[in-house]
Formats: structure tokens, sequence, C-alpha cells
């Protein structure tokens, strides 16, 4: 039997290409996942800065305010879907989110 690098059909074709397009072999990383949560983390550690300078400028006025938690917060990226810690205080209504993360929405085609 002689072995043959072509495939007898374009469906068969296909189903071969989806296969080694979601293959990833055994110790290998997914680099989408890599990415994701690199950009989550940049982008939280970014949130939590804008909250640290509104209380320092808040305290350096005089007025008192804190940190109030957070919420959760799903971003769509080019990389997929992340979702992030929206840090937030009481007298700082404004969604960090929509500030920091506006450079990271775009999408790629």
């Amino acid at each position: 039997m002689s072995q043959s690098a072509t495939v007898p059909s374009v469906r068969r074709a296909g189903r071969l290409i989806k296969r080694l397009m979601n293959f990833l072999p055994e110790g290998w990383v997914d680099t989408k996942e890599q990415g994701r949560e690199a950009l989550r983390r940049t982008i939280e550690e970014g949130m939590v800065e804008r909250v640290r300078g509104h209380l320092e400028d808040s305290r350096s006025r005089g007025l008192r305010d804190r940190r109030n938690g957070s919420f959760r917060r799903h971003l769509v990226t080019g990389l997929g879907d992340i979702e992030l810690a929206d840090p937030r205080t009481p007298s700082d209504q404004r969604s960090s989110t929509k500030r920091w993360a506006a450079p990271f929405t775009r999408r790629t085609q």
C-alpha cells in the first residue's frame, strides 16, 4: 500500500484542517489564554492606580473617601472575553473600565 499526502475529498480536507487547528500538543500553553490573562492584569492594575490617585487627590483636598469594593465587568477584545474587577469609591461614580479599557476593546478581523 502506497502512502500519500493527499486527501481524497474536500470534505475530509476540511475536517482535517479543523482538527489540526484545534490541536495543542501536551505541555504547550494556549497563547490566547495567556494574552487574555496578561491584558486583564494590565487593565486591572491601571484601574487600581486610578482609584489610588483619586483617593490621594480627595485626601489632599480634605475630602473623606474610601474604597468601596469592586464589581465584575466583561470586556470583549480581539483575544476574547475578559472578566475584570472594576474598583469603585463612593464619590467616584464614573466607571474606570470605560476609560481604561477603551483601547483594548477593538476587535481584530
